[in-house]
């Protein structure tokens, strides 16, 4: 044979070997593409020892490690369930520690791998006790129940001393000072509080109980938490009644007052006292102690406590977050400020010389991340770094972005750690798809020559298409964007159309800060996110979860596909409804001026019904806590059509408190009122 025909031949082989796909046996049940995520923060503890890494403890139940350079996790640990809920994470020299299970389990954590060094539980007693907080030092660590307090090694992990709360009073507050421990107890039948000094090695008592007279605390806890602080050495309370901050010092019991008046906070002109607050970030410098004082939400102040005496530092009008930290050795504030909509600013202020340090820090936070929650500053350590120091935000959708001096550098997308409703949504066809079957004609009056140029036509704009397609291919461009943050970025809509076998769809999923997130089934990417800010999902007194049902698909051309989304709205918990597009998450063009529509009633159950009205859309029907029927879309032929059902749509309610489950049927009245 020819050498050139075998050489021609073993090429053409060649060829088609390389475009050959093939799954083999070892592959079978492998994921196409995975993610993980660590959930909404709790704790967010920076290492002094590695500062190339912040460590998370989040409300999912995940204590982490996460690289400070990409964002990227580089272990994870998830604790076992509801039993096992995460209380708090700590950090010290010898380790992470994790406290759990309402303060019973205290667990170790290696810094480096994640593996866990020890865990005791030796807690797991009959108490009823709820947590309330706990430090950790070199030697020990201490957890505080709302009825006992424990103190065991940090180091091994066993039990030195525990010590039950008086009778008739509970824990509220602790500090370690000079080897000290001071406890503040509340009475729950008289006016008082209660400071202990215990020694923090032996559990002895140093001096004898002293008693502080609060005509104003209320027996409510959580109330009592923004009303009371440990700030330094003293503890800090403000007193509603006398409109004052009351301060006494632990180490000599002497207890001094002081009111917002003398201090220049003008509290009174536009709030009450309920809106005053004292805020939960503390921090000591020497004997110095620094606190805000928060009048409501638009006045925020510094305060700095030494020796019983208080001095104003700065106020901030504007609706701020303030954080105290340290900054390159320095005592500070760092704020952020809402400038607009979404651009933000941040200003790092020195409490020591009471002056703003370079440079202002101006960021944009989207839309779809809401308000942000809580500001963590990360100091760089090089000389000639970019940026003297970082920040990490987090925002209301649960998102985690590590932000610089010149912008955003990464961000987590961390509301996909609590999923609550997901819908795989078909990608819709092209408009040459659309147009198929035209080439073969559809009017009746269509002659042979014009059918042959429809279906010329037709086909040179398919192969078009496919010839786009194949460079597309061979360039390597996805078919979806990047997970870039920035609000406007637009999806092409080549980017989004439906394959030659309806393989990859869009995956459409409710989160449980209420936010919408758009995926590509094929690698995961995000597509598109939208928050809905008013929307509650699971929230305590709600008669039915949130639901999202898909009205209308894409099979409907050219009617866009909807989906609906029904849930409680989060301040009236009226019922909220939205209906948008599934492929780019932009509120549905027939519903364009009402996109979010709140109606005046409590939701008891949804129910889809098989009926569609003119336009293709799946009929919803809301039940009201009064059993009143209130189909989706309401429009004036829809009463028509859900008589259809009289006698033939059932649907059931259970109750979750009681577990008892009632079936119903549709009735409809003579008057065609539906019930």
């Amino acid at each position: 044979m020819n050498l050139s025909i075998i050489t021609t031949l073993l090429f053409t082989l060649v060829q088609l070997f390389s475009y050959s796909v093939c799954l083999y046996e070892d592959q079978i049940g492998k994921f196409d593409w995975h993610q993980t995520y660590i959930g909404k923060p709790v704790d967010v503890l920076l290492d002094d020892t590695d500062s190339s890494s912040v460590v998370f403890g989040t409300h999912s139940d995940v204590i982490a490690k996460v690289k400070l350079r990409d964002g990227s996790i580089s272990w994870r640990q998830i604790l076992s369930g509801k039993s096992d809920q995460l209380n708090t994470v700590l950090l010290n020299d010898n380790g992470i520690y994790s406290v759990s299970s309402n303060g019973q389990i205290i667990r170790c954590w290696d810094k480096s791998t994640g593996t866990l060094k020890w865990e005791d539980m030796s807690y797991t007693s009959d108490t009823t006790g709820k947590y309330v907080s706990s430090s950790l030092d070199d030697t020990s660590i201490v957890v505080m129940l709302s009825d006992t307090i424990y103190i065991s090694s940090s180091v091994k992990g066993t039990l030195f001393w525990s010590r039950e709360s008086m009778k008739d009073t509970q824990y509220i507050l602790h500090k370690t000072i000079d080897g000290v421990l001071y406890t503040i107890l509340m009475s729950t039948h008289t006016h008082q509080l209660i400071v202990q000094s215990i020694e923090l090695d032996s559990g002895t008592e140093v001096r004898p109980d002293v008693s502080i007279t609060a005509g104003w605390i209320d027996t409510d806890t959580a109330g009592l938490v923004d009303q009371c602080n440990i700030i330094a050495s003293s503890l800090v309370c403000y007193d509603q009644i006398s409109d004052s901050l009351l301060i006494h010092q632990l180490h000599t019991s002497q207890q001094t007052s002081t009111s917002l008046s003398y201090l220049g906070l003008d509290c009174q002109s536009e709030l009450n006292n309920n809106n005053i607050t004292l805020g939960v970030s503390v921090l000591t410098d020497e004997d110095t102690g620094y606190f805000t004082v928060n009048c409501g939400v638009y006045s925020s102040n510094i305060l700095s406590e030494s020796s019983g005496q208080l001095t104003l530092l700065h106020t901030y009008t504007q609706h701020t977050l303030l954080t105290l930290t340290t900054v390159r050795g320095k005592p500070s504030a760092v704020s952020l400020t809402r400038v607009n909509q979404t651009d933000h600013q941040v200003t790092v202020f020195d409490l020591r010389s009471k002056t703003n340090v370079d440079p202002v820090v101006h960021v944009k936070i989207a839309k779809h991340h809401g308000d942000p929650e809580r500001v963590t500053v990360v100091t760089s350590k090089l000389a000639n770094a970019r940026s003297p120091y970082y920040f990490i935000i987090e925002t209301s959708d649960h998102a985690v972005s590590f932000v610089g001096i010149n912008g955003l550098l990464w961000s987590r997308e961390e509301a996909l750690a609590s999923i609550v409703s997901v819908e795989m949504i078909d990608l819709p066809v092209s408009e040459t798809q659309a147009k198929f079957e035209d080439e073969f004609g559809h009017q009746k009056k269509e002659s042979v020559l014009t059918m042959f140029f429809n279906r010329i036509s037709t086909q040179v704009a398919q192969l078009h298409s496919y010839i786009t397609e194949l460079k597309r291919t061979f360039e390597g461009v996805h078919h979806v964007r990047s997970n870039v943050d920035d609000e406007d970025d637009e999806i092409e809509a080549e980017q989004l159309r439906r394959d030659q076998f309806n393989l990859n769809k869009l995956i459409v999923v409710l989160t449980t800060p209420g936010k919408l997130i758009g995926l590509y089934s094929s690698t995961g990417d995000i597509i598109w996110r939208h928050l809905i800010p008013d929307l509650t999902v699971g929230a305590a007194g709600m008669k039915m979860g949130v639901k999202m049902i898909v009205q209308r698909t894409t099979a409907h051309f050219p009617h866009p596909p909807e989906v609906i989304v029904i849930g409680s709205h989060r301040h009236t918990h009226n019922t909220l409804v939205y209906v948008f597009n599934p492929i780019n998450g932009k509120p549905s063009r027939d519903h364009d001026d009402s996109a979010f529509i709140e109606l005046d009633f409590k939701l008891l159950q949804v129910v889809s019904t098989p009926l569609l009205d003119n336009q293709f859309s799946r009929i919803v029907l809301l039940i009201d806590s009064h059993f009143n029927i209130h189909p989706l879309p309401a429009t004036s032929d829809i009463a028509d059509r859900v008589m259809s059902l009289n006698n033939k749509l059932f649907f059931y309610i259970a109750n979750p408190e009681t577990g008892i489950i009632d079936g119903y049927a549709l009735r409809v009245q003579t008057d065609s009122t539906l019930y």
